[in-house]
């Protein structure tokens, strides 16, 4: 009986270990593409003609933005998710939120 659940376990380790591997890949990309959005977003600011030299990036963010009650719905959508996961017995939940737009 201790040889079956040992071998299980190393099973679902290595299952799990394999899940963990795949999710920090997913994140990587996720955070490469966000930098890449960053950046293109800054180059553009930069580049922009109408820019006050004294007007700082997150100015030029707002004033600029596709849609600032689409971004305000998405902050309460994102408090809310925060304060039902912060409730929840869940402590993996707790440590890791993860926030991503939809585009």
């Amino acid at each position: 009986m201790r040889l079956i659940n040992s071998v299980t376990s190393d099973q679902e380790r290595t299952k799990m270990e394999a899940r963990v591997n795949q999710t920090k890949k997913e994140s990587l990309e996720a955070g490469k593409k966000a930098q890449k959005t960053k950046d293109k977003a800054k180059s553009k600011f930069e580049k922009d003609d109408m820019t006050d030299e004294n007007q700082a990036f997150q100015q030029w963010v707002v004033m600029n933005a596709h849609n600032v009650s689409e971004a305000m719905e998405w902050q309460k959508e994102k408090k809310r998710v925060y304060e039902e996961r912060m409730r929840g017995d869940d402590q993996f939940e707790k440590v890791f939120i993860i926030f991503l737009h939809e585009d």
